[in-house]
């Protein structure tokens, strides 16, 4: 009897012994950090779902206004929250070949899709796809997707002539109308897809989108899996992309470029981009395979972001009428010289617009 709780508790001595293991790491190096709990370091907040990983990064960077760094902990694992620029651009860019791995942990054999995206690669698998890539993005690519987004762009303006009678007393969602936009945006400039929704209420490229997007319990979960401890993450098979969603835009971009290819089909989208950089190296750099995942990833990227990053611009502009209006009469002289057309180096060269997204807004006066 004896034996069996001496037995017991040498176990759960061990276990705490192996739990705080880690914890003097920053102590020995005379680093500070905030108070530890044992079992999730300084992160528990954030595991239990009371904050996010981003407010508690803000309270440890705001709690030591007069330091270079932090010391913080992921559970056990040491890690260190750059506080000083300077440092940060050394991290950055003299001494990137050291700091060039993001934080997140994807295996591309649990989840194949997100795997591919240069934001988890890591080392030289990244380096080669992001060259690979970057032809892909340049100003002129890019400017060939902009009457793609100009069609979408009639489509909000048509949708808001014929649906102000259903806005109701409480006026207009522009973060539903926002995501509307970047929905078509998307659809057509990745996959040269209708996105219709517009159109459709519940189209099936949203719905698709939805999936895996749309913040739940179970997304929050694996994020923080993915996060902090990605072997558990790859033991209970969490991915970002689930198979009903990698399935979907692989038979999307398989379907799209078969077509296009018995039907001699040329359109300005990433598809297209990515299929002429197969041909002018003369070999499939990029697989079908490779494309879906780089084309979801777009979507990914930009839908939500893109939302939100125009809601909020919307909602600023609702309140900041004086920054509205000479927003309007910047953009309505554009119209006014071009015959009422809007041009990509128009928007391109229309700081006052670029400020209106990336400034304060108060700042703008």
């Amino acid at each position: 009897m004896w034996m069996l709780i001496l037995l017991f508790l040498s176990l759960i001595l061990a276990f705490y012994f192996f739990l705080t293991s880690n914890y003097g790491y920053w102590k020995k190096r005379g680093v500070p950090h905030q108070p530890i709990s044992i079992f999730f370091g300084n992160l528990k907040e954030s595991i239990f779902m009371k904050k996010s990983l981003v407010q508690l990064y803000a309270e440890m960077y705001n709690a030591y206004p007069h330091l270079l760094y932090v010391g913080f902990y992921k559970i056990r694992q040491p890690a260190i929250l750059v506080r000083d620029s300077e440092l940060l651009k050394s991290v950055l860019i003299s001494e990137f070949n050291s700091f060039h791995d993001n934080d997140v942990h994807i295996d591309e054999k649990t989840d194949p899709m997100f795997g591919k995206n240069p934001f988890v690669l890591k080392g030289d698998r990244w380096k080669v796809t992001r060259n690979q890539l970057i032809p892909c993005f340049t100003a002129k690519k890019i400017k060939s997707m902009f009457p793609l987004i100009e069609e979408v762009g009639k489509k909000i303006v048509a949708y808001l002539n014929r649906t102000p009678e259903a806005w109701g007393n409480e006026g207009l969602e522009t973060k539903e109308l926002a995501a509307k936009f970047t929905t078509d945006a998307i659809a057509i400039c990745a996959f040269g897809l209708e996105g219709r929704a517009f159109e459709e209420p519940n189209p099936e490229f949203r719905e698709i989108g939805k999936k895996f997007l749309t913040p739940s319990l179970m997304l929050a979960l694996t994020h923080l899996l993915l996060m902090l401890i990605p072997s558990l993450a790859n033991v209970l098979n969490a991915k970002i992309f689930p198979d009903e969603v990698a399935n979907y835009f692989r038979a999307l971009v398989n379907n799209t470029l078969k077509y296009r290819k018995e039907n001699n089909i040329v359109r300005g989208d990433f598809l297209n981009v990515m299929k002429e950089f197969n041909s002018k190296l003369g070999e499939d750099v990029f697989s079908n395979d490779d494309i879906a995942a780089h084309a979801a990833s777009f979507y990914a990227d930009g839908y939500e972001t893109g939302a939100i990053t125009i809601s909020y611009a919307l909602y600023e502009l609702a309140v900041n009428l004086d920054v509205q209006a000479k927003l309007r009469s910047e953009i309505d002289n554009i119209l006014a010289k071009n015959g009422g057309k809007l041009s990509y180096e128009d928007l391109v060269e229309n700081t006052y617009l670029d400020n209106v997204f990336y400034v304060n807004i108060h700042l703008l006066r």
